[in-house]
């Protein structure tokens, strides 16, 4: 993501890791709405973190949230990472002093040890084709990844449209969580992050006409777009 004007600068220490980097905290992730019925527990995830600031799982989960989500996901799962990623992938990785299944290991820990939500919740994320075509094998597949969801959907179609092929429609998976799933909430752009292996079950599918959310208010933004939702459940 370009530095634009509508960013906040912030430098991020790391002081276990000894290591430090630049974040742009967006206008988007200042101003998207959290469910009214969830708050206790954001309130509860957001103890948890600042509880946790001063230990290596929480500066591991800085840099996943942060820095590059794909240096671990490209661990998990080297097939969906171009080759024109891998050195720069490496290269991140002999900046932090410590082996990539450890640290990954360790952000587990860190998410299944966060408050659990006692009530179902929604949340989107925009996938590929590729993603969506998934579901007409199976009913159901298990994400080997690191999932990053948001409560936003219009935001969530922008990162569909970033996963698009000409002009195919938008795919934007909308997954219903049920009570005491684990997963983790950052303030950063309000992510819903899940650990890896988790299951997503296929519920069934529709058409929608929708624009997408995005901070430049750009032209594309402003295009109204064919939009499958896959409407689906999450569970471990």
């Amino acid at each position: 993501m370009g530095f634009h004007y509508h960013d906040i600068k912030k430098q991020i220490i790391l002081k276990i890791l000894n290591f430090s980097f630049d974040v742009h905290i967006n206008e988007h992730a200042l101003t998207s709405v959290v469910p009214n019925i969830i708050k206790i527990w954001i309130s509860n995830q957001l103890e948890y973190i600042d509880k946790t600031n001063k230990t290596l799982e929480y500066e591991l989960f800085m840099i996943l949230v942060n820095y590059s989500m794909k240096m671990f996901n490209y661990i998990l799962d080297k097939s969906k990472i171009s080759e024109k990623y891998i050195n720069k992938i490496n290269k991140k990785w002999n900046k932090i002093n410590i082996k990539p299944l450890d640290g990954i290991q360790q952000i587990i820990n860190y998410i299944n040890k966060s408050p659990k939500c006692d009530l179902n919740i929604e949340v989107y994320c925009g996938i590929s084709y590729d993603d969506f075509q998934r579901f007409n094998v199976i009913p159901y597949y298990v994400n080997n990844r690191f999932l990053s969801t948001t409560f936003d959907k219009l935001h969530a179609l922008k990162y569909a449209y970033k996963r698009r092929i000409n002009k195919m429609p938008l795919f934007l998976l909308k997954i219903n969580v049920k009570p005491n799933t684990p997963c983790i909430y950052t303030i950063y752009e309000n992510q819903i992050i899940f650990p890896p292996n988790i299951k997503i079950k296929l519920i069934d599918s529709q058409i929608e006409y929708s624009h997408y959310k995005d901070i430049l208010d750009t032209e594309l933004s402003k295009k109204i777009y064919v939009v499958i939702i896959i409407n689906s459940e999450i569970y471990c």
